[in-house]
């Protein structure tokens, strides 16, 4: 700048300065009442109706590779917004987009467009050579404005600043203002630090440094306007809708008492990236890839209302900026200037639109915006119709089908009403742009295509089945994850649909890396490190990567030269099919098939075994001692009580529980049962052995066995480097159920003295083969031992099973004992009372008349001969026994009775005979009565019956009242 020019510029300051304070008191005063939706519906009509859209490939097309004057042909140049379906910049426009320099020998004040805002699109590093081939002095991708004269930025005390920024990528620091002065790099910086989610405000040597928590999204507009007054120590921020008014903490001691707080003048400010020196010292951790509108610098602290307003975009600032991206004295490195409208940048709720230009039918294309989170595009009004066919005109060559369609329409018909049916919500259309004769559906044409350019704006029915390009609507940027790399891989794992390479869309990482299509197949690159390439093995032509593929990997940390990736665009509680559709979690290994590739049922297996695992050594505690194995043992029938043979054949279920630390699971269902291992299982298992109380082996017939896995805890985080979306569980706290069902046959040695009275005890014994207690232990759980069956048998009645922990031989054993009663009512009723019956009887006989022994001695012969048969009878039924039972000793104590009683039958017998042959010679005469008293008093016969009818009942009372004495021990 030459010194005519100076009173110039500083005329022009003056009348500037003056129209701001006229404008500032015009709105004090009422004037200015524009509002929010006033001034979005202009910037939008003028943008669609007075300017013509071009996109950025017909622009470049114009053969120019300098432009040294772009300066001044800029307010004329076609107005090309930065939508998502343009690719910035592409390789044939990297090296002129690197030289484009803004310079001039005046200092214009030019006023902000009344129509749109200017951005600036900050490029990625692949738009320019690398870092190392760079001089110091030259930043890598910035656009960097230096202020030659030390009075453009005067010391002072008020500073405000505003800017509409939307990023691309995350960095350590995301920059949007940085000034160094003085030798001091953080004079002014304001900037976004990522892992903090805070914006930063830093300035005056770093006496000054506020932090505001305030999230921010990718390719998403943000909107900030702080004033920072140093003299009155506040600050004053909006961000997104949130004001913060603080006041400043400021190190005294470090400033000094009489030093001012101010921001010193005379220094050079970038935009863009963190500048550490006056040669710049940038990093490629410090840097801000996006666009920028709007961004003012203001030598002033604005009101709390102007603030406020620029955040709202309710009303432009009516003070004139010291710095804004109109000004020509900035020094452009490798940024791409062009106008956007300010409906695009303020208005929220804004969808996203992405073109893939796959002939597929609707079906077809209605699941891919399903699969990318998405609807068919179905435009409301003629200008989002407009706009849409404007926006995506230049795919109509590769869309070009059968049916002049540029892209399907999110409705389909029904025919029977002849409405539009709105995809999604199943409303009717309100608005569509159908041509006459093809607007209404039919049973051949149900559903809708966009016309191309030979029918541009125009609607029509088409057939389901024809292949037409597809436009998917999304409310939030279109994202996808990535996983399967190692936690150092070069690569992201986050990754968003923006832009375009081989009319194909590219997903660009949130930090460095790109995935795009290269004409062959699908090529992931890193920006940051050129060595690291990534292919996709699978090479389909017209599909995504989305889900599960072989990628071939170069110049990774990973190391691995092939891994299996994953790309999916499902949320965090759904499960990614092999082909990229999206399920709940819920339903994955639920038996129902759901993906349509049936991915979701083929590994279903809940165990990952890791390397190294060995299914023959048990699994270390995860505790001190021990490894802990709970078990639970369920009794459901005894199918087999044998007296005869010894034995007793039971039908068991047991359950044994551990603990694995060495395992992981995954997909753990609520239900164990649904969490079933499959065979043959990899893990180790309790080898069981059973013995009973003869210490001899017990003969199994095995029912049934499985292993399941115990859900107890939450899933672990979730893993990228997992290629599969499984939901993890740790091994040390979920636990494995071995569950067996077999029916056991095992000797049991009865003890039958007291039979029928008599009580059996019956065990056996479950121990794990060649497992000592020093490594497991059984314990019980619960009640340990359970019997669902029925208890009454034939006999005997299960009336106790108890449970114990037995340690022999350094080994602990499990021990189950069954304790019988038996069931004796059935020999009261037909052996006890029967057997007394008879003896009763045979007693009965000393009562009849003793001439009448015939009738006495057959009466007691008959009783006899029954008892005995009884007796046979018992015996056959219950095992011989070297020992004398209960029930033997009864009846040999009856079977004596009734002997006795024979015998003392025949004694009286020989006795009466004898009386009546000594007497037969002697002749009484006297009444009958005396006579017969005179019989009985004098009869040696009779005085023996007497005594043996009082005799034999009072034994056979001592017998009953010593057995039942017995029975009771």
């Amino acid at each position: 700048m030459d010194a005519a020019t100076v009173p110039v510029s500083l005329l022009l300051l003056v009348l500037l300065l003056s129209l701001e304070a006229g404008k500032g008191r015009r709105r004090s005063a009422g004037v200015m009442t524009s509002n929010r939706n006033h001034k979005c519906q202009e910037f939008v009509s003028a943008k669609f109706q007075n300017e013509t859209e071009i996109s950025l490939d017909t622009y470049l097309d114009t053969g120019m590779g300098y432009l040294p004057n772009l300066t001044e042909s800029l307010p004329s140049l076609p107005l090309f917004p930065f939508l998502s379906d343009l690719s910035f910049p592409p390789a044939s426009f990297r090296s002129s987009l690197s030289t484009l320099l803004f310079h001039s020998s005046s200092f214009p004040f030019p006023l902000a467009s009344p129509i749109s805002f200017f951005s600036l699109f900050l490029a990625s590093p692949s738009s320019i050579p690398s870092p190392s081939l760079l001089p110091a002095s030259l930043p890598t991708f910035l656009l960097s404005y230096l202020f030659p004269f030390s009075s453009f930025l005067a010391p002072s005390d008020q500073l405000s600043f505003c800017v509409h920024f939307k990023p691309f990528r995350l960095a350590v620091r995301i920059p949007l203002l940085s000034y160094w002065a003085e030798g001091e790099d953080n004079e002014i910086l304001i900037s976004y630090i990522h892992f903090e989610q805070a914006l930063s405000v830093m300035c005056c040597r770093r006496l000054v440094h506020e932090k505001l928590s305030a999230p921010i999204l990718l390719h998403t507009w943000h909107h900030l306007c702080l004033a920072l007054d140093l003299e009155a120590r506040t600050l004053l921020l909006a961000f997104d809708g949130t004001f913060v008014e603080r006041r400043l903490t400021v190190n005294q001691t470090a400033l000094g008492e009489d030093q001012q707080l101010q921001v010193r003048g005379g220094g050079r400010l970038v935009v863009g990236q963190d500048i550490d020196n006056e040669e710049g010292g940038f990093s490629l951790q410090q840097v801000f890839v996006g666009e920028m509108a709007h961004y003012q610098l203001f030598r002033r602290a604005l009101s709390r209302e102007d603030v406020e307003a620029f955040v709202e975009c309710m009303d432009d600032i009516p003070y004139q900026p010291i710095l804004s991206l109109n000004d020509s004295v900035m020094e452009n490195k490798g940024v791409v200037m062009a106008r956007i409208s300010a409906f695009e940048v303020c208005e929220k709720g804004v969808n996203f639109l992405v073109m893939f230009p796959f002939l597929v039918t609707w079906d077809a294309a209605s699941a891919l915006c399903q699969k990318m989170k998405g609807a068919l595009s179905l435009p409301q009004t003629q200008e989002e119709n407009k706009m849409v066919f404007d926006r995506f005109q230049h795919f109509s060559k590769k869309c070009q089908s059968n049916w002049s369609a540029l892209y399907w329409l999110g409705v389909k018909g029904n025919v029977t009403s002849s409405q539009w049916i709105r995809e999604g919500d199943g409303e009717v259309v309100s608005w569509h742009n159908a041509i006459v004769g093809w607007d209404k559906p039919t049973k051949t044409f149900q559903c809708m295509a966009a016309g191309d350019a030979q029918f541009p704006y125009h609607w029509y029915s088409a057939s389901c089945s024809e292949t037409i390009c597809t436009i998917c609507n999304n409310t939030s940027p279109p994202r996808v994850r990535l996983r399967g790399l190692c936690a150092t891989s070069h690569f992201d794992s986050i990754f968003y649909v923006h832009g375009y390479t081989n009319q194909n869309p590219n997903f660009e990482g949130e930090v460095s890396s790109r995935i795009v299509w290269d004409g062959d197949t699908w090529v992931m690159s890193s920006l940051q490190y050129d060595n690291a390439v990534a292919k996709m093995e699978t090479r389909r032509v017209n599909s995504l990567p989305l889900g599960l593929h072989v990628w071939s990997i170069q110049g990774d940390k990973c190391g691995n030269e092939e891994e299996t990736l994953l790309m999916t665009a499902c949320g965090e509680g759904e499960y990614t099919c092999a082909n990229g559709d999206c399920i709940e979690k819920s339903r994955l290994c639920d038996l129902t098939l759901d993906c349509a590739d049936q991915s979701d049922e083929l590994a279903c297996d809940p165990v990952e075994v890791p390397r190294g695992y060995t299914a023959k050594l048990p699994p270390p505690s995860p505790t001190a001692g021990p490894l802990a194995l709970r078990v639970v043992i369920n009794i459901t029938s005894i199918r087999e009580f044998s007296l005869v043979e010894f034995r007793i054949g039971i039908d068991v279920h047991y359950a044994v529980t551990w603990y694995d630390a060495r395992l992981a699971y995954r997909n753990l269902k609520e239900d164990y049962r649904s969490n079933k291992i499959q065979k043959p299982s990899p893990t180790w298992r309790p080898e069981m052995h059973i013995r009973d109380s003869t210490g001899s082996v017990a003969e199994t017939f095995l029912h049934h066995d499985a292993m399941y896995v115990e859900r107890n805890s939450e899933p672990l985080p979730d893993d990228r480097r997992r290629s599969v979306e499984n939901a993890v569980f740790s091994g040390s706290t979920n636990k494995l159920i071995y569950e067996r069902e077999e029916t056991l046959t095992i000797m049991c040695y009865y003890d039958l003295r007291m039979y029928p009275f008599d009580d059996q005890e019956c065990s056996f014994t479950l121990s794990v083969q060649d497992m000592s207690d020093k490594f497991g232990r059984f314990v019980e759980e619960g009640s340990g031992v359970r019997f669902f069956g029925r208890r009454r048998l034939l006999e005997y009645e299960l009336f106790r099973e108890n449970i114990s922990i037995v340690t022999r031989n350094n080994v602990t054993n499990v021990k189950i004992q069954l304790h019988f009663e038996n069931q004796y009512k059935y020999y009261l009723v037909n052996a006890f009372a029967p057997s007394l019956m008879m003896v009763v009887i045979c007693l009965l006989t000393l009562g009849f008349d003793l001439h009448d022994f015939q009738d006495r001695i057959m009466v007691s012969l008959t009783s006899l001969l029954v008892l005995a048969a009884f007796f046979t009878q018992t015996s056959q039924s219950i095992p011989k026994t070297s020992y004398v039972k209960f029930i033997d000793a009864w009846y040999l104590a009856l079977i004596c009775e009734d002997f006795l009683v024979i015998v003392a039958l025949v004694c009286v017998e020989v006795v009466r005979l004898r009386e009546e042959a000594a007497g037969s010679k002697l002749m009484h005469v006297a009444p009958f009565d005396k006579l017969r008293n005179n019989f009985v008093a004098t009869s040696k016969a009779a005085k023996m019956n007497t005594f043996l009818i009082v005799l034999f009942p009072l034994s056979l009372v001592v017998i009953l009242v010593a057995f039942s004495l017995l029975s009771t021990l």
